[in-house]
């Protein structure tokens, strides 16, 4: 799809993690865990990150399709299959987080955060004219390579491994210092011109690996395995392009995508699973107790051996095993009828589920995602900590942003966002796995995905906010066939 000046945008988005991935996305996790403690140790706001619910990739890759735009989806994460489009079709500009590509063909990387934030400045000021101007901030990748680097371009992939790049920043700067550099008494962080004077000493890349295998470290095997997955994703091989994973969007879940929020579930993976509880509130119940039936739900679809999960609670790190919950086998139960695979998955997991399941019939198919919304919110009752208060405001809370997007704020405030954080999150957990029954094994319309898609941020401060009254619960529950049926299934 073109937009003004003959530009042409393209997605690509990754796939599923590779297995030798897992113990760096636990030390990831661990790196983050300070940070989520601090936010829920304080009384008044930190600082809430905008982080999406699971079905945010559904939801988005869905609209940029219907749109038209072209869209790539890696098998696993995206990194070369982006560096092999970029040389292939002479992309100019790339939008990106990612420090790694200042290294790449693309002669502009524009920072994602910078671009997405002006292009929503953009919408909201509710503008039918194209802007005259867009600013954003750029990096010219010719001058970093030629004034700044000012290495061959056989080294760029030890510069990149040696300052830390997502493969090797857990143990870069120890890895450098064992190389005699960055050797400051109590240095903690990389002088990048003391790489770079180390790398222009060499002549040959044979030279230099020389000099590295004379000094012998701990970290070789993994260094020298992260440069070569380095070379590969600045250099990739022209069949990149054909190891692509099908685009189905109402296929994206644990199936093909395998990536979660809050969890990354390695399901293409069977004999281990890394899940993550770190942006739960510490003090409260564990998220991943709280879908866990639902966990094993969806590994029973799949196979019967037990499968290990990693999970992480406060700073430890445990496996165990969950034996998965086999309904009956997946071939039959493609067989059955829509109405039939939601009886069948609500029956499994709410007693007495008469009530439950009736939802499904008294909501008709363009407003089957209220009986959806319920079912969440039934689950959280009957399986989390919640208070009934909780329960009662964190549903009022989503129900008013999906009915009425007006509501939607983002402006800061001062107020205690630890107790609505820790709801959407849990919400979040719920509704990925709820989302998986629904629309992968039970085929009910994808549309529910963006239809129940709520931010952090205005779910905080719609929470903290808004005052919910007695009298107004009740007037809604006269006049709201979404509050009636959430009153008398989930409240009584």
């Amino acid at each position: 799809m073109s937009l003004e000046f003959h530009w042409t945008i393209i997605f690509c988005v990754d796939g599923t993690h590779k297995r030798d991935k897992i113990n760096e996305l636990i030390e990831r996790r661990k790196d983050e865990l300070p940070l989520i403690k601090k936010i829920y140790e304080v009384p008044t706001r930190f600082k809430v990150s905008t982080r999406h619910l699971p079905d945010f990739e559904r939801f988005f890759l869905s609209m940029i399709t219907s749109l038209g735009f072209q869209c790539h989806h890696a098998v696993y994460e995206a990194d070369d299959l982006l560096t092999s489009l970029i040389q292939s079709k002479g992309a100019e500009f790339i939008i990106t987080n990612d420090s790694d590509f200042f290294l790449s063909d693309a002669r502009f990387v524009m920072k994602a955060d910078d671009f997405v934030y002006n292009l929503t400045k953009i919408v909201e000021s509710g503008s039918d004219a194209l802007p005259e101007r867009f600013e954003v901030l750029c990096v010219d990748t010719k001058f970093v390579k030629e004034y700044f680097l000012r290495i061959e371009e056989m080294f760029y992939p030890y510069f990149s491994c040696l300052v830390g790049n997502s493969n090797t920043s857990k143990y870069a700067l120890l890895y450098t210092h064992h190389l005699g550099l960055n050797l400051k008494e109590n240095q903690q962080l990389f002088n990048i011109n003391e790489i770079l004077l180390f790398l222009r000493t060499f002549t040959s890349e044979d030279e230099l690996l020389s000099y590295m295998k004379r000094r012998p470290c701990k970290y070789d095997k993994d260094f020298f395995g992260s440069l070569e997955e380095t070379k590969m994703a600045l250099n990739p091989p022209p069949e990149t392009q054909n190891e692509q994973a099908p685009l189905n969007i109402d296929q994206i879940g644990y199936k093909t995508c395998a990536k979660m929020y809050v969890n990354t579930i390695e399901l293409v993976n069977y004999k281990f699973l890394l899940t993550s509880v770190i942006f739960g509130n510490p003090n409260r119940q564990p998220i991943y107790t709280l879908t866990e039936k639902l966990r094993a739900l969806i590994y029973g679809f799949f196979l019967k051996e037990d499968v290990t999960e990693a999970r992480q609670v406060g700073d430890s790190l445990s496996k165990v095993k969950v034996t998965p919950i086999t309904l009956m086998d997946l071939n039959s139960f493609n067989t059955r009828s829509q109405d039939e695979k939601v009886q069948i998955i609500l029956q499994s997991l709410f007693t007495p589920h008469l009530q439950v399941t009736s939802l499904y019939q008294q909501f008709t198919k363009d407003n089957v995602w209220k009986a959806v919304l319920i079912t969440y919110f039934l689950w959280i009752k009957q399986n989390s900590d919640f208070s009934l208060c909780e329960v009662i405001i964190g549903f009022n809370t989503i129900a008013q942003l999906i009915t009425d997007p007006s509501k939607k704020v983002y402006t800061p405030n001062l107020l205690d966002d630890r107790s609505p954080l820790h709801i959407i999150n849990v919400y979040s957990s719920v509704s990925t796995c709820f989302l998986e029954f629904f629309i992968d094994f039970c085929e009910l319309p994808s549309s529910i995905a963006s239809k129940l898609y709520i931010e952090t941020i205005p779910f905080c401060r719609y929470y903290n906010s808004v005052v919910f009254t007695e009298a107004e619960y009740k007037t809604l529950v006269e006049t709201s066939d979404l509050y009636a049926a959430f009153d008398t299934v989930v409240l009584h």
